[in-house]
């Protein structure tokens, strides 16, 4: 049998504002369990009248295990990718339990997105230290995507490299002073052949 959603939040709120576009709504359990988004637009007749909506459903996990893949491919840890909506509701994260040194901040949808809906800034935490912030935000649907990283994190390769390059450098520098030494030293030698002779 045909099941209403004429209770329901989203066509609520659709159907009651016709300024809303889009209507995201909380992750909620389907019948399986398992978190599910309904993502629902507002038909209108030609006229404006409000004759319905488009519903779509999709499963938290679908976001979990995209932002997942995403994350395996950049290298190191303390990573994070989420989905939230505009009012600061969390949709979807990966990893799903959050990481200290990366979600301990809530996301900051204040800021004001470049002309391409893009954010990019460095966030401060007392506990976990400074976090690398990339935002963006859609312009048709009240989301954004987040993506979170810590500063350590990011230097980590680049502290193994610096280590390495110092120890290379530094072994490079004192080839060249034993170099420059016996060069001097066979200067010196020359030098006193030639004294000897004259």
């Amino acid at each position: 049998s045909p099941t209403s959603v004429a209770n329901r939040e989203y066509f609520v709120r659709l159907r009651d504002h016709p300024e809303i576009k889009a209507y995201i709504s909380p992750a909620l359990p389907g019948a399986d369990g398992k978190p599910i988004i309904y993502i629902g637009k507002r038909l209108n007749a030609p006229n404006g009248a409000f004759i319905g909506i488009a519903l779509a459903a999709l499963h938290g996990e679908y976001f979990q295990e995209l932002f997942t893949n995403y994350l395996r491919a950049l290298p190191g840890g303390s990573k994070s990718m989420a989905l939230w909506r505009n009012d600061g509701r969390l949709l979807a994260r990966a990893p799903i339990e959050p990481i200290a040194a990366t979600d301990a901040l809530p996301p900051d949808l204040t800021r004001p997105p470049a002309s391409n809906g893009l954010i990019a800034y460095w966030a401060t935490d007392p506990e976990s230290g400074t976090i690398a912030v990339a935002q963006r935000r859609f312009e048709d649907l009240p989301l954004s995507v987040e993506t979170r990283r810590s500063a350590s994190a990011m230097v980590a390769p680049w502290n193994g490299e610096s280590l390495a390059t110092g120890v290379g450098g530094g072994a490079l520098l004192l080839l060249v002073a034993a170099a420059v030494l016996l060069l001097m030293r066979q200067l010196r030698t020359e030098a006193l052949i030639i004294e000897e002779r004259t």
